[in-house]
């Protein structure tokens, strides 16, 4: 695949803090409010607008009737930055229950996205605008990467509008939070699907109607963060510091964690490298300069550094090499989990902030978008400034199970290392697919190693993953698709 040159920005240097590909913005059919990085290497963005609005005019939130439509489409990094590369994708037709009787594309700006264990993407809620108010729908879609085909799923209990949804060790996923169908917060947690129905098979992509089923236990409406640690549980980090909770992957209990220390607004959340294990730490930036860690071992907040950005918005995002890449209102700053320390890097050629989103594509850039219509920019990591990289070859493997063995074949430079990279699902600083598993390898003779497939589903839940070789010096090769079994 061949990448356009990036160019460096101001005097920094891109073999320490990285550059941006593009000096003007990209231009995009779409907002960006929503992106999710496919198992096919296709990009979904998707937000609202009319379909032939490019790009789409200002967010619909407190508008019901028809100027409150989806709007979709795939862009193809591939295929290169211009406009021709992106393919419509929009929503199917529904007619929200908002009065006015006018159907339209499914108004999913605002929803709740994670992806199944099948490597289909989920779609949870999104805008309703009922009585011109701040208000979620019910409905669930999904969308088939490798069909590109929407399906509606059952409804769940309460509309959502900005929930946030999460998938677990067990392959089913959690929806908390959001404003329901009348205006107000909702604490109602649901599973999807519901535990009584088995989950859909890896082939199994066009199925309609399953259901999410309604839990006893309550989640505080304001909770916006999830992260699957190696623990079993996933976290959740709200807003303020009272609105942190634990969710167990298997009996879908609620436990309150101990209040964050710092009293700012939670905005960007990551889970950090832990090794073939999975995450055991988690890091928290807010509104302020000092950020934090949890640590779930002992259950503990620990100060970390201090960084020079502080927005309400921010993406994070965790590169293949284990550098976390922050961008809050346009500024980029790179933080070192070893070194526990930021580095500030060039800046977005247009301040994307609320909705900001970033999610790391299979050839290992990053895309920014989101809070600017119609444009988008594509950063290259340090990694990419440091001579020739490394190429997965051979026979693609399908799949891996746990602790199991299996060939990798490379060409060029030696690699040291390889690694499975969650592909993001990202909206409004939120992402809570990310995950990054280092996994146990051995030599297995010239240009060929054996790796190990995570030990459990804790330390990776099933579903699809990127897989990276890398050389000694942290350059890693473009992305294989590959799926665990859990």
């Amino acid at each position: 695949m061949t990448i356009a040159s990036p160019v460096a920005t101001r005097s920094l240097d891109p073999g320490t803090v990285g550059a941006f590909e593009n000096q003007n913005p990209i231009p995009t059919p779409d907002h960006g409010v929503h992106l999710a990085v496919l198992p096919t290497g296709s990009v979904l963005s998707f937000s609202f607008g009319l379909p032939t609005e490019m790009p789409p005019l200002s967010a619909p939130t407190f508008t019901p009737g028809s100027r409150n439509s989806g709007h979709a489409y795939l862009w193809e990094p591939r295929a290169g930055n211009g406009l021709e590369a992106w393919a419509p994708a929009h929503p199917p037709v529904v007619d929200p229950p908002d009065g006015t009787g006018e159907p339209r594309p499914a108004p999913l700006f605002r929803a709740g996205t994670a992806f199944m264990s099948n490597g289909t993407l989920a779609v949870f809620g999104g805008n309703l605008a009922n009585g011109g108010k701040q208000s979620g729908m019910r409905t669930v879609f999904t969308f088939d990467p490798w069909g590109r085909h929407w399906y509606r799923q059952a409804d769940m209990a309460v509309g959502r509008w900005a929930p946030t949804a999460f998938r677990t060790a067990s392959g089913r996923m959690g929806i908390v939070g959001g404003v329901d169908e009348n205006g107000v917060r909702t604490d109602v947690l649901e599973v999807f699907p519901a535990v009584s129905m088995p989950l859909p098979a890896r082939a199994a992509r066009s199925i309609t109607g399953l259901p999410a089923a309604r839990r006893p236990d309550r989640v505080n409406r304001a909770v916006r963060h999830a992260c699957a640690l190696a623990d079993g549980w996933v976290y959740l980090f709200g807003e303020l510091p009272d609105e942190q909770y634990r969710v167990h992957a298997d009996t879908w209990r609620v436990e309150p964690l101990r209040p964050r220390p710092e009293s700012d607004i939670c905005c960007g959340v990551v889970p950090l490298p832990g090794g073939p294990a999975g995450p055991t730490e988690v890091l928290i930036s807010g509104a302020v300069a000092t950020c934090w860690r949890f640590d779930v071992g002992t259950q503990a907040w620990h100060k970390d550094s201090d960084r020079a950005s502080r927005v309400d918005t921010e993406a994070m995002v965790v590169l293949p090499d284990g550098t976390v890449f922050g961008v809050a209102g346009g500024q980029v700053e790179l933080y070192d989990p070893e070194a526990r320390a930021w580095t500030v890097g060039p800046s977005c050629t247009r301040p994307y902030e609320n909705p900001s989103t970033a999610v790391l594509l299979p050839d290992a850039r990053v895309l920014i978008a989101g809070g600017v219509p119609g444009s988008m920019d594509l950063y290259h990591p340090p990694y990419l400034f440091r001579g020739e990289r490394p190429m997965i070859i051979g026979p693609r493997q399908d799949a891996v199970s746990a602790d199991e063995p299996f060939e990798i074949a490379w060409s060029g430079r030696p690699v040291s290392r390889a690694v499975l990279v969650a592909p993001g699902a990202a909206t409004h600083s939120v992402d809570g697919e990310q995950r990054h598993i280092e996994l146990r390898i051995e030599p297995a003779g010239p240009g060929r190693l054996f790796a190990y497939g995570p030990p459990t589903a804790a330390a990776a839940p099933p579903g699809y993953y990127m897989l990276f070789v890398l050389t000694e010096d942290g350059v890693p090769s473009e992305a294989r698709f590959i799926w665990f079994a859990g």
